[in-house]
């Protein structure tokens, strides 16, 4: 394969590696042909059982006591739903399953009421569920509750639970409990949960949770989930309120609670929880969206003084809006604030294996907005996966090849060839990608791949910070000021016969793809305030000037002033060990755009291209030459 660069489009120079094993378990031979069976206890509306439908799992069953969330659920999902009191079913007509799902009741765990954990009788309904994983034997389930369940009992109440379901069946299951925060998953509200996941002891692993998709730093926002809500017909009614409460709200900005409202305010309230009076803050997820309750704690919106209606509360929760709910204003409260994320849950439904596609050169070159904006949600689509799924970029070194490997249970199945992952590629042009069938090839293969995903060499996308050409500036505005803002004089008038100087080779420099002259191409600099890697700026230059040279006389050590060729004057500075470092003083790109803009100007250079041996040779000069005619001021010649 050439290493040659390329006048190609980068984004059509992706690499492609996808592992679908279930669990990643060569045991846990969950049926390929038909959906996955499920069953599902504490349903309510359906939340949970939405995530999974939505992700081709096949419920065949659910269990409910509430008759209007059973109602809500039959519309939605289907009339497969039990209406009825989960301690009074006969557990032998409830069919066998592979998956188990459930929100057993959680008010007697949660920390905003008074909890008596699994000593009361709502708080004992847990053990129905360990009773029916117990007759069915499924090969996994999925229980969820509140982050209050952990601290229940003095933490007994969660050591308990996990033993019962670890002892239960004929097998038991390793079980694990896990405090997921939704926001995390790309739901717009900041919602921790406890996801208590067990995998029948006989398969021999345990459940991996999906990686998160998002972060603090680029959260779901309220007023990005409540983007044309108002156009929704269904659940979108308007709760009337006292004037009271709306001049209580007048009060509150956005984000903030009762504790806002002055004391000395006819308007103020005292407040046991955080709920109370609360408001929305536009550009964050919404906090926890409870079920019921008075006293103001029905959630408000950010820029209007009035309650949330429903769809606006479905919305927060990954609702979509044709998903109808059954009843009044404070049932349907009470149904989607007692539900689970069901776009939260979703990318649990999806768990397995690993998606990963490699973006070669894309950290140099860069992507067009457009294709930046794909590949950005292809990556947001893939790290629903785990497993450090996602879109990587080479980092620190360019990659051109071709190699695609498509795993499934124990089979691997892998091809290289020229075919580039795209429309052209892969059905449009005449290409050569033929199948590794050598074992040893095969894991010889896999190994370069491991490694090339390694963090030594690629970066997932979102950690890096790609050019976009024709839209980001090549030149921030503060370099671009420094570099208008630079004296000139008359160069026609200079003379420099007799003058000492020293002559800088640019062929040794330009000999290596990632020298001082092309620090585009290099690993980029680490941003401590961000946490990201950047590529350092196309124009950077900073030469090392040898042991021969910085050991001259007239070699300048520390501040001087460059005139150049073409009348420019440049603050310059050497620095480092022995001042070998030479550079133009306030960024190192001002020297760049002198010297790499005197070879664009030429032809001999494209932006985003290094500096070679041929460049110079184009350009007819190899060497720049500094002048000393008088301390501190040199005469630079390229």
């Amino acid at each position: 394969m050439s290493t040659e660069i390329e006048s190609i489009n980068i984004a059509k120079e992706p690499q492609l590696r996808i592992f679908t094993p279930p669990v990643n378990n060569s045991k846990l031979k969950l049926k390929e042909k038909e959906k996955i069976d499920v069953i599902s206890l504490f349903s309510g509306c359906g939340g949970m059982d939405l995530g999974f439908h939505k992700a081709g799992f096949n419920i065949k069953w659910a269990n409910d006591i509430e008759q209007r969330a059973c109602e809500t659920y039959a519309k939605n999902i289907g009339d497969h739903i039990v209406c009825g009191d989960i301690t009074k079913l006969d557990y032998s007509k409830i069919p066998d399953a592979d998956l188990i799902l459930g929100g057993f009741p959680c008010q007697d765990f949660s920390m905003i009421w008074k909890r008596g954990g699994i000593t009361t009788d709502r708080g004992n309904l847990y053990q129905n569920f360990v009773e029916i994983v117990s007759q069915k034997q499924p090969l996994m389930f999925v229980a969820e509750n509140v982050k209050g369940i952990l601290t229940a009992n003095k933490g007994k109440a969660i050591k308990q639970i996990i033993k019962d379901f670890s002892e239960t069946g004929d097998y038991g299951y390793n079980t694990t409990a896990h405090l997921i925060n939704f926001a995390e998953y790309g739901v717009a509200q900041v919602r921790q949960r406890v996801l208590i996941i067990g995998v029948r002891k006989d398969l021999d692993t345990f459940f991996d949770i999906p990686s998160p998709i998002k972060d603090s730093n680029n959260y779901l926002s309220s007023k990005e989930a409540l983007k044309g809500v108002k156009k929704v017909k269904h659940n979108n009614e308007h709760q009337n309120i006292q004037a009271s409460t709306i001049e209580k709200l007048k009060l509150i900005p956005p984000g903030g609670n009762f504790t806002d409202i002055p004391k000395d305010s006819p308007h103020y309230v005292k407040g046991m929880i955080s709920h109370v009076y609360r408001r929305l803050h536009p550009e964050k997820p919404s906090t926890t969206i409870i079920a019921a309750g008075g006293g103001g704690t029905w959630g408000y919106h950010y820029e209007e003084p009035r309650p949330l209606t429903n769809r606006e509360r479905a919305r927060l929760f990954g609702y979509p809006d044709n998903f109808i709910f059954d009843g009044t204003i404070t049932e349907v409260r009470k149904q989607i604030g007692n539900s689970v994320p069901p776009s939260g849950i979703l990318p649990f439904a999806k768990k397995g294996g690993t998606s990963r596609l490699l973006l070669g050169m894309a950290f140099y070159e860069g992507l067009s907005q457009k294709k930046l904006n794909a590949v950005t949600k292809l990556n947001e689509s893939l790290r629903v996966y785990g497993n450090n799924s996602g879109v990587f970029v080479t980092n620190g070194r360019r990659y051109h090849g071709k190699v695609y490997q498509f795993d499934k249970d124990d089979t691997s199945n892998i091809y290289v060839g020229s075919s580039n992952f795209s429309a052209s590629g892969t059905k449009g042009n005449i290409e050569c990608t033929v199948p590794i069938l050598n074992d040893n090839q095969k894991v010889n293969l896999v190994a370069f791949l491991n490694d090339l995903y390694s963090p030594s060499y690629s970066i997932s996308i979102d950690k890096a910070d790609i050019t976009v050409p024709g839209k980001k500036k090549i030149i921030l505005d503060k370099v671009e000021r420094l570099w208008t803002n630079l004296k000139t004089f008359d160069f026609s008038t200079v003379s420099v016969e007799g003058l000492p100087k020293f002559v800088f080779p640019l062929n040794r420099v330009a000999e290596k793809e990632k020298s001082n002259l092309n620090v585009y191409f290099g690993k980029g600099r680490w941003s401590r305030s961000t946490g990201k890697i950047k590529p350092r700026p196309w124009y950077e230059i900073e030469l090392i000037a040898s042991n021969d040279l910085n050991s001259q006389a007239f070699y300048p050590k520390g501040d001087f002033l460059a005139y150049t060729d073409d009348g420019l004057i440049i603050p310059m500075r050497t620095q480092g060990d022995y001042y070998k470092n030479i550079r133009s003083k306030n960024s190192l790109q001002i020297f760049g755009i002198w010297l790499k803009g005197k070879l664009e100007k030429s032809g001999a250079l494209k932006k985003y291209e290094p500096v070679t041996m041929e460049t110079l040779e184009e350009y007819g000069n190899d060497k720049l030459t500094f002048y000393k005619f008088e301390e501190g001021k040199y005469y630079m010649e390229f």
